[in-house]
């Protein structure tokens, strides 16, 4: 058997596989950041606690939602000023490859050339083990081709497989699948021919000019931190806030003006971006974090919380409310 792949779903897919199959060749394209897990097994006496104090569970969900902004939200957005972080963030890596590895070959194979968070990193505590299994191979010569159960690597390697799993990732922001869906505006601009005219841009990740009563949850711009739920919850209560606005002034039209983009986008967007991680070594990384224009549309260059705080002070004289 064969996997493409070394990201977040191979490193759960792989560990599962490696005990039930006879072989597995590991296609790895990029390699990634992994640190070790922090497993908590919670004890009798703790579960107890949650239950006759459930204020407990909060506080414990607001703990670890603090470390995330702290790893996530100011590595991804404030590379400049903690420099320090991603240098220990890269030994910790290197370390947990070194300590759970044993050939020193593999080890470097599968040290990633690159800065921390230009990809995506993850946690595992059982990844790396699987390549001292004599029935795991890491393949990271590039493949050439696929023709019936054979692959075909870059340095003339024939490997014959029974199945192929192709953990190959997704893009993002792609002019040509987002939208999803042909989405047309004021005088017929569809939204995918715009954003490839005028760049992945949107009035806090959420709308755009030109498009009345259009309103996206993850949007140019949306995600801040690693929090997926904490971005959906922001974008509701933004979206909340327009349809109250427009719903007291007895108003069906509602659209964020062009001047409220540019200075969203331009004050907080180009300025601070340049304090993205992607600033730094990314050239090995293969990321889909990229657009073709280089822009990193997918990250808001702010803490979640930052983010959350910002959402709410928004005014709403930057959209348009009118009956039409």
């Amino acid at each position: 058997m064969g996997i493409i792949g070394t990201g977040a779903t191979a490193i759960q897919v792989i560990p599962e596989i490696v005990p039930i199959v006879e072989h597995l060749s590991v296609f790895q394209r990029t390699p990634i950041w992994l640190l070790p897990k922090p497993d908590i097994i919670f004890s009798e006496r703790i579960k107890n606690l949650f239950r006759v104090l459930p204020f407990t569970q909060k506080l414990l969900r607001l703990v670890t939602h603090f470390f995330n902004e702290i790893l996530f939200g100011i590595g991804f957005s404030h590379n400049r000023q903690f420099p320090w972080l991603f240098r220990w963030l890269k030994k910790l890596g290197i370390s947990h490859i070194r300590k759970q590895v044993r050939d020193p070959m593999t080890q470097e194979k599968l040290t990633p050339q690159y800065d921390f968070f230009c990809k995506r990193p993850s946690f595992s505590n059982v990844y790396f083990p699987v390549f001292n299994e004599p029935n795991v191979n890491l393949v990271t010569d590039p493949i050439s081709h696929i023709e019936g159960n054979n692959i075909q690597t870059g340095d003339g390697h024939t490997i014959t497989l029974d199945a192929l799993i192709c953990a190959t990732g997704f893009s993002v922001f792609d002019e040509n699948i987002v939208p999803s869906f042909k989405t047309f505006g004021l005088k017929g601009t569809e939204l995918g021919s715009y954003w490839s005219n005028n760049r992945f841009t949107s009035f806090q990740g959420i709308s755009v000019p030109n498009f009345p009563n259009y309103f996206m949850i993850f949007g140019p711009y949306s995600a801040a931190s690693a929090s997926w739920f904490g971005m959906i919850d922001t974008q509701v209560r933004h979206l909340s806030r327009c349809l109250r606005a427009a719903k007291k002034r007895n108003a069906n039209y509602i659209e964020v003006t062009q001047k409220s983009l540019e200075t969203d986008f331009n004050k907080i967007l180009k300025r601070r971006r340049n304090q993205l991680v992607f600033h730094g070594d990314c050239s090995g990384s293969n990321s889909y974090y990229f657009d073709k224009n280089g822009d990193v549309p997918l990250i808001r260059p702010a803490t979640q919380v930052g983010m959350w705080f910002r959402s709410h002070l928004v005014s709403m004289r930057n959209y348009n409310i009118k009956v039409k």
